[in-house]
């Protein structure tokens, strides 16, 4: 069986100021590959700037090689969002990126001085079984007869929740004084997924919440719901390096921030260390975490944790593994995957625990 083949990784990096060249903290990343023969495809997941205005956007292949019709690099555009959701502004595109590209911006982040009516949209997004539908893109617009003017876009939170703001001169037709508004949303991968009813004569203060359809978008799995929710707050840091000692309570702080329990954070930042090391992707290293093999395990770190989790690695068969991994398909822990990608997975795992064995014996 060949092995699957690993996807590059490419970055885009940069640092956000003011006019004043201040750095802006906190302020959300969204990149996106703005080839003009393909639709606008999202790279990677959108990120908060750190303390120092910086972010670090990570993608892959497929998120600009769609359908393999794309040859060289990403044709990379961000946009800047301030945490209440508003557009702050967007960069010039920049064509075939190399695989690491940096994209500084300055935004205009002081008020308007401008005596104008500020108004908002704002509401929650669900899918169908009621769950949030977290990081969405949501745009806003306002209805005219035969046209349609893009008021503000935004980013739904953990809970589903997005709010854009807009002037009022931004209105088709100003003098009506109030927008008939209605929202276009899209998937964390941009693919648009709803679009809501038209609010008449929307108020200052408008609410549309939107409820997305089974057959619109299938819901994301645990471990995707779960990724969604962390890499915004990674700031740059890289899930390898993540930990959970004395000196670093990173995995506290992602349960805290998240709603997801110490125990699934901790399995999804082991899983992408595993990932690295074994050459098998992080989902599967997240249903093989959670088989009960190694509870008494104690440890000071996380690195710890994984030495010991390795130790008792063979202690597992296939058959237990298989049997994991179509519960995690069937209960959504995890994007069900062909039998050939499982029985790839399994070649590399086996592969892995011999070779970590002869490491182990060499060492002694």
């Amino acid at each position: 069986m060949a092995k699957p083949k690993k996807q590059k990784q490419y970055t885009v990096e940069g640092t956000i100021t003011n006019q004043n060249d201040q750095p802006i903290k906190g302020v959300l990343i969204r990149a996106t590959d703005q080839d003009p023969k393909t639709p606008e495809n999202l790279l990677g997941t959108p990120v908060y700037t750190d303390d120092k205005g910086k972010y670090k956007i990570i993608y892959k292949d497929e998120d600009f090689h769609i359908g393999g019709r794309k040859s060289g690099g990403a044709d990379i555009m961000i946009r800047v969002f301030s945490p209440q959701g508003k557009l702050l502004g967007k960069s010039e595109r920049h064509g075939n990126s190399p695989k690491r590209t940096t994209i500084d911006m300055k935004v205009d982040h002081t008020p308007i001085l401008v005596v104008e009516k500020e108004l908002t949209v704002s509401g929650n997004v669900q899918m169908q079984d009621g769950q949030p539908a977290r990081q969405f893109f949501v745009q806003a617009f306002d209805k005219d007869l035969r046209s349609e003017q893009l008021l503000g876009e935004g980013i739904t939170d953990r809970n589903g929740h997005y709010a854009i703001t807009y002037p009022s001169h931004s209105i088709i037709r100003a003098e009506r004084g109030s927008a008939d508004i209605f929202i276009k949303v899209f998937d964390p991968k941009n693919r648009q997924v709803g679009v809501s009813d038209i609010l008449f004569n929307a108020p200052s203060k408008a609410t549309i919440d939107f409820q997305i359809k089974a057959e619109q978008v299938p819901p994301l799995s645990e471990f995707g719901l779960i990724r969604s929710s962390v890499s915004p707050l990674l700031s740059g840091i890289a899930i390898t390096e993540l930990d959970e000692s004395d000196k670093h309570r990173d995995v506290t702080f992602l349960s805290g921030e998240t709603g997801y329990s110490d125990d699934q954070i901790r399995r999804f930042v082991q899983a992408h260390y595993y990932e690295v090391d074994s050459k098998v992707d992080a989902p599967f290293w997240y249903v093989v975490l959670g088989i009960s093999f190694y509870e008494d395990v104690g440890f000071n770190n996380l690195k710890e944790q994984r030495q010991q989790i390795t130790e008792r690695l063979s202690q597992l068969d296939e058959q237990g593994i298989r049997k994991a991994l179509r519960v995690a398909f069937a209960t959504n822990k995890i994007e069900t995957v062909s039998d050939d990608v499982v029985q790839s997975w399994l070649q590399l795992f086996e592969d892995y625990v011999a070779e970590s064995e002869v490491v182990a014996k060499d060492t002694f």
